[in-house]
C-alpha cells in the first residue's frame, strides 16, 4: 500500500493529506488535530526554500556555539552544506509538513 495509498487533498496543496499525528518536519509544530501534507522526500530536500532556511539555521547554531568560536564564517557555512547535503543523501522517507510550512515545497 504505501504512504501515498488512498490519497486524500484538500485543494489547498498539490501534496496529500497527512493525518497520522506527529510533528512538523519543518517546525516542529505538533500535527495531532492540524491538516498537514505528505511530501515526497525528493521535494522536501530539494526545495531552495528549505534548504536556505536550514542551512542558515544550521550555520547560525554553529556560530553561537563556544566550542566553535575559532573556525572561521566560512568554514561554519561549509559545516553548514555539507551536513544539510549529508542529511538529504541518507533520508528516504516522505515529511509530514504542516499548512504553515507548505508553501516552500509548492
Amino acid at each position: 500500500m504505501g504512504w501515498f495509498s488512498k490519497k486524500e487533498y484538500d485543494g489547498y496543496s498539490r501534496y496529500p493529506l497527512w493525518k497520522k499525528g506527529g510533528l512538523c518536519d519543518v517546525c516542529n509544530k505538533p500535527l495531532d488535530n492540524e491538516t498537514a501534507y505528505v511530501v515526497p522526500c525528493k521535494d522536501f530536500w530539494e526545495s531552495t526554500l528549505y534548504c536556505e532556511r536550514t542551512i542558515q539555521r544550521r550555520y547560525f547554531e554553529a556560530k553561537t556555539n563556544p566550542v566553535l568560536a575559532d573556525i572561521s564564517d566560512e568554514d561554519l557555512r561549509q559545516f553548514a552544506i555539507s551536513s544539510y547535503r549529508e542529511q538529504a543523501s541518507k533520508d528516504k522517507t516522505p515529511s509530514a509538513v504542516c499548512k504553515d510550512c507548505i508553501y516552500m515545497f509548492e
